[in-house]
């Protein structure tokens, strides 16, 4: 072991002679970066912003904290042996975050720790490597090595609103930030690396959304969890009923005047009268009931559609949205959003309706034929 300073930081290096099919060869084998380009991943890291309880999040209030999490996975299926070295360089915008305080890396990497995070929006040449008596035992207890293993996790705080995302790249201080696998001496190409990518929204101080994972979320009877669409990339639905499933969102207790709005996935399998029921404590103050056939079409906030429900005066009792199943077809629940606005923003919101049923602002009715003058 040998220990070795570059910019101010500390880095610990390490230069491993092991014997490989009767020869004995460096770990810092460059020679390993002549695989052509086109080839297949062989390993991959994987960033996810969470809260302390490793809960991943979509969205996040202005000034709270989060963690940034690093995992690292073999790809390499049955020869698969887990990766030595995680190291990476990962890039963010540093108007709307920076690091809070200190890095924690997992039991898996213990040795050569480094990181620098002196540069706004950089969290440089971070990662470690591990030990080979402990994975090698992992392996012999039940063939791990394929297993996707923490690596870090790095306390972050939102400084300012906007879409924040993390993008993962090769480290560049080579050779001793290089990859290796455990079972092998040569360098993992950074071209077969897929260095890992998340995102999550910095939401203004006067905006609070609420998904369906979220805390103030809650169904009663029988709901499906859908995945791959939707506001937070998962929507639940339930089919046509009496009434007695309904999905709840309860809003925070603020005081002020709110829009309330919603977002859905549409298909023609849903309800064209999915009823959502605003209260007030335990009043209902209203009642909308919206085509989900048809695309949310208000306004655009995130790169989505929403649909407002309306605008509210809070006082003393906390507002919750109510989404029931009395509706003609399935019920799609989604994000339900609580924007603060001002008072030259309340102006009276016309909703037309045929049947019972609520029609968008760009859709059309077919009144039949009629002669002019009837």
């Amino acid at each position: 072991m040998r220990f070795h300073r570059r910019r101010g930081r500390s880095y610990h290096h390490i230069a491993r002679l092991e014997p490989l099919e009767d020869r004995r060869l460096l770990s810092f084998n460059k020679a390993a970066q002549t695989l052509a380009d086109g080839e297949p991943e062989v390993a991959q890291f994987r960033l996810a912003a969470t809260d302390s309880r490793g809960k991943p999040l979509q969205e996040i209030a202005l000034g709270a904290t989060f963690r940034l999490q690093v995992f690292v996975q073999d790809l390499r299926g049955e020869q698969a042996a887990g990766v030595f070295s995680p190291y990476l360089d990962i890039e963010f915008d540093p108007s709307l975050a920076r690091v809070n305080g200190e890095l924690r890396f997992s039991s898996n990497y213990t040795n050569g720790k480094s990181f620098d995070t002196s540069k706004p929006g950089l969290i440089d040449e971070v990662g470690a490597f591990g030990s080979f008596d402990g994975f090698q035992q992992s392996i012999q207890a039940g063939g791990a090595g394929g297993r996707e293993y923490f690596v870090l996790n790095i306390p972050m705080v939102a400084t300012a609103p906007g879409r924040l995302t993390f993008v993962g790249n090769a480290a560049d201080d080579a050779p001793f930030r290089d990859l290796h696998f455990y079972d092998s001496p040569d360098v993992i190409p950074p071209g077969q690396v897929d260095y890992g990518q998340t995102s999550l929204t910095v939401l203004p101080p006067d905006r609070t959304i609420i998904d369906d994972s979220a805390a103030g979320f809650s169904t009663q009877g029988s709901w499906t969890r859908y995945t791959g669409i939707g506001y937070g990339d998962a929507v639940r639905f339930t089919a046509r009923g009496s009434g007695a499933d309904a999905a709840t969102w309860s809003l925070p207790a603020y005081e002020g005047r709110f829009r309330l709005s919603t977002v859905w996935s549409p298909h023609p399998n849903r309800a064209t009268d999915a009823p959502y029921r605003i209260y007030s404590g335990d009043t209902l103050i209203d009642e909308i009931r919206l085509n989900q056939e048809s695309r949310p079409n208000d306004f655009v906030f995130l790169g989505r559609q929403w649909e407002t429900l309306g605008i509210y005066d809070v006082t003393d009792e906390p507002l919750s949205v109510v989404l029931g199943d009395d509706a003609d077809e399935y019920v799609i629940a989604d994000a339900i959003m609580m924007e603060l606005v001002q008072e030259e923003e309340r102006v009276p919101k016309i909703e037309v309706r045929l049947d019972n049923a609520h029609i968008s602002s760009e859709a059309t009715i077919d009144f039949g034929s009629h002669l002019v003058g009837e």
